[in-house]
C-alpha cells in the first residue's frame, strides 16, 4: 500500500513535467508575435498564477494537516488509516498539481518564462512533500515495521 503512494506522488510530478516539455517545445515552434492582448493576458494571468499558487500550498498544508490529526485520532486497522492518509497526502498534491498546470497552460499562452519558473518552484514544493516510509511512520505515529507489514 506504501509502494501505491509513491507512484502516485511520481506519477503527478511526471504529468507536470511532460506537459511542460511538451508546452515547452511546441511553444519554440510558435512564430508568432507578441501583441497587446498577450500582454493584458500575461498580467492577468500573472495575479491568478500568484494567487493559485498561495492558495493551493496553504489550503494544502491547512487541510492536510486536519486529515493528519484526525487520521491518528481514528480507531481501526492501520490498513484504514493509511487508506485515509493516502487520500490526504492526494489532495495536498493536487492543491499544488493544480496550480503548476495552470502555469505550464499560461507560459504556452504568453510565451512568459517567468510561469515555467513558477510551476518549477510549485513541482519542487511537490518533490519536497514526497513520501517516505520514515515521514509517513512519523506522521502517522507508528512504526516503520507496522508499515512494511501493510
Amino acid at each position: 500500500m506504501f509502494k501505491s503512494l509513491g507512484i502516485i506522488h511520481k506519477a503527478m510530478m511526471g504529468a507536470i513535467l511532460v506537459f511542460g516539455a511538451i508546452a515547452s517545445y511546441l511553444k519554440q515552434q510558435d512564430a508568432l508575435a507578441v501583441t497587446e492582448f498577450d500582454l493584458q493576458m500575461q498580467r492577468l494571468f500573472q495575479v491568478i498564477a500568484i494567487v493559485l499558487a498561495a492558495a493551493g500550498f496553504m489550503a494544502g498544508g491547512v487541510l492536510f494537516k486536519k486529515r493528519l490529526f484526525a487520521i491518528r485520532e481514528m480507531p481501526g486497522a492501520l490498513r484504514e488509516k493509511m487508506g485515509a492518509y493516502t487520500a490526504a497526502c492526494i489532495l495536498q498534491w493536487a492543491l499544488l498539481e493544480g496550480p503548476a498546470l495552470f502555469c505550464v497552460v499560461a507560459y504556452y499562452l504568453t510565451g512568459n518564462y517567468a510561469f515555467l519558473g513558477l510551476g518549477g518552484v510549485l513541482v519542487l514544493l511537490l518533490f519536497l512533500h514526497a513520501p517516505s516510509k520514515t515521514k509517513t511512520a512519523f506522521q502517522l505515529g507508528v512504526t516503520e515495521q507496522d508499515l512494511d507489514a501493510l
